[in-house]
């Protein structure tokens, strides 16, 4: 591993973000933390160009495979909270449908599961009022 890539990662691991802002290196430190992560600071400055080397190449946009076309590419400076939520109106009709992803789901039917995994499908029931437990080895015919 690089001292470059060795001190991003330490960096990091301290809780100081990294970023390259027009070609340069930016970091924002926590709070009264700039004394204790001084040696941090100091390889990351003595690696200046290969710190940012190493940025950069996180953030390039990867080739993408045949059939998949790249729009835009912005990805966002971390942390970045990622939430699932949906509004249900028909909860009886939300419940039978959800009941049957959890019997495919189950029996190993991904596709037909709508791709939730048992433990996704579970929480969507608990969070309409319908608590059920998937019993080891009871498989659904």
């Amino acid at each position: 591993m690089s001292a470059a890539i060795q001190a991003v990662e330490e960096a990091e691991a301290q809780g100081v973000p990294l970023r390259l802002v027009n070609e340069k290196v930016k970091a924002n430190f926590p709070a009264g933390a700039r004394d204790e992560i001084t040696p941090v600071l100091d390889r990351l400055r003595a690696n200046r160009t290969e710190v940012a080397e190493v940025l950069r190449q996180r953030f390039e946009a990867p080739t993408m495979s045949t059939g998949i076309r790249l729009l835009a590419w912005q990805p966002k400076q971390p942390p970045v909270a990622i939430t699932t939520w949906a509004v249900v109106t028909d909860i009886p009709q939300f419940i039978r449908s959800t009941l049957t992803q959890l019997e495919a789901a189950l029996r190993g039917d991904n596709w037909l599961a709508g791709n939730w995994s048992v433990r996704d499908l579970l929480e969507r029931l608990e969070q309409v009022g319908v608590t059920v437990e998937a019993v080891r080895g009871e498989r659904p015919p």
